[in-house]
């Protein structure tokens, strides 16, 4: 259990996935502080790869370490925040520091996360922050302003400010609670939107040179992240799957972005319509509407062979959610009319002996 491998470890890393988002950076720290108000213990937290400028805020008050910088030590215990699977979200240094952890704990939220530690926390919510909010609230353990700042942004940064499909009731209850403990959502909201100058021109520049498949169902941008001359152009994908999705027709947006080594990285987001399955076809993986893979070849096969495919999976996903809503009116109506031979579909015990069978719903952890 948890608990019980922090009060036994005498040395202990929490560390999120590589080239953290919000959800990561946040629930890292908000685990680091509770495990020093709580237990005593001081952790090392680290991160792999480069932490965003509008999540700096964050990190004020605590030094966190690079994960080159200590692979080399064997941790007691190890916390992996915010990985669906240690072969893609951690980075060499990260699975080094993995591997030699005596004890592994993951908690995470993807719905695709492979139970890959000792102890596997994961819940498909909204944010891995959300599950560190229940644990805490099930241990009993204090939050202070500065726990709820941390949490409250992963939350609204893996929400997209609160406006994603998966953002629930009990996410908008945890984020309240965090209001409530001291976060300020007014402050938080604005350093995330916060850019620079520069960024902003970025975003913009890129934005003007979208393009669309022939349908219309699929919008994209291309930019490169190569240094040059020292510097690394940034955007924010983010901001920018968000503009294109306001566009009436499109279904999808698919963000290419080339990297130092010359692979790319295809993120793609939907309004609704399932894309995990598809990304995992190119050895990627996410969430149903958020997702991603790497891919070695170019930009213009990318357009030219890849969005095509992708068209037409989202074409078929709206057949089959069509056929899923008929059932579904079907199944109501019959339920309706008596039941019959239904019954069994709807819960329902269908002698007065038999229970109905117990409702597994994708929010049920999985430990392991």
């Amino acid at each position: 259990m948890l608990v019980d491998e922090i009060q036994k470890a005498n040395s202990i890393v929490v560390l999120g996935h590589k080239h953290p988002d919000g959800d990561a950076l946040g629930a890292v720290l908000a685990m680091g502080h509770f495990i020093r108000n709580e237990f005593g213990k001081t952790p090392v937290l680290a991160h792999e790869g480069v932490i965003p400028d509008n999540l700096r805020f964050l990190t004020n008050g605590w030094w966190l370490k690079k994960a080159e910088e200590i692979k080399s030590q064997a941790f007691d215990l190890m916390i992996l925040i915010d990985a669906a699977d240690i072969n893609k979200q951690l980075g060499d240094d990260g699975r080094v520091i993995f591997a030699n952890a005596r004890y592994k704990i993951k908690i995470d939220h993807h719905s695709d996360s492979v139970p890959q530690a000792d102890e596997n926390i994961i819940e498909y919510v909204a944010a891995t922050s959300e599950i560190i909010e229940k644990i805490s609230r099930e241990n009993g353990w204090r939050i202070t302003p500065q726990i709820a700042c941390y949490l409250y942004t992963g939350i609204y940064t893996d929400t997209g400010g609160f406006v994603h499909d998966y953002t629930t009731c009990a996410t908008m209850t945890a984020a309240a609670r965090m209001i409530e403990f001291g976060a300020d959502p007014t402050m938080i909201a604005r350093r995330i939107a916060e850019k620079t100058k520069q960024t902003f021109l970025n975003n913009v520049e890129t934005l003007a040179r979208t393009g669309f498949t022939e349908d219309d169902r699929i919008g994209y941008f291309t930019y490169s992240v190569k240094r040059t001359a020292g510097e690394r152009p940034h955007r924010e994908s983010s901001w920018l799957h968000q503009q294109v999705l306001t566009i009436k027709d499109v279904e999808a947006s698919v963000a290419i972005k080339e990297l130092d080594d010359n692979t790319l990285t295809v993120g793609v987001r939907s309004k609704g319509k399932t894309i995990s399955t598809f990304c995992k076809e190119y050895g990627g993986g996410g969430h149903l509407h958020a997702a991603a893979f790497a891919f070695s070849g170019s930009m213009d096969e990318v357009i030219c062979e890849i969005l095509p495919k992708l068209s037409e999976h989202l074409a078929r996903d709206e057949k089959y959610k069509k056929k899923d809503n008929k059932k579904k009116k079907n199944k109501n109506k019959n339920a309706d009319n008596g039941g019959g031979d239904n019954a069994k579909d709807n819960n329902v015990a269908d002698d007065g002996n038999r229970p109905a069978p117990r409702d597994t719903s994708p929010n049920e952890p999985i430990s392991v």
